[in-house]
């Protein structure tokens, strides 16, 4: 049985933008998949899709937050924990100076 589904993301085609150096979050997606993730059928900034097969996955991934502050002026360690973590991403600390590994 086809289902509809309505798929609006808020945010999918401006991210918000950092304060105070930080940088952009990351914008909202909204798409159908196949079983193996192949995208199907991208919605953009929104769209009312019917799904024909049980398999197929309806995706909405919410905009991230944007930074604060440039993550160059963080202390090293605190950068080195928000990796471990996971708050960021190694590109979103780009110009940070992480402390190296022990020899």
């Amino acid at each position: 049985m086809p289902t509809l589904a309505a798929m609006f993301p808020e945010g999918a085609k401006a991210a918000l933008p950092g304060l105070a150096g930080g940088g952009e979050g990351a914008r909202a997606f909204a798409g159908i998949r196949a079983p193996d993730g192949t995208l199907l059928h991208d919605c953009g900034t929104g769209a009312s899709v019917t799904l024909t097969n049980r398999a197929e996955v309806a995706e909405i991934v919410f905009a991230g937050g944007a930074g604060y502050g440039d993550p160059a002026l963080r202390p090293s360690d605190r950068v080195a924990a928000d990796l471990l973590d996971g708050y960021v991403i190694g590109g979103g600390v780009a110009g940070a100076a992480l402390p190296r590994a022990a020899e």
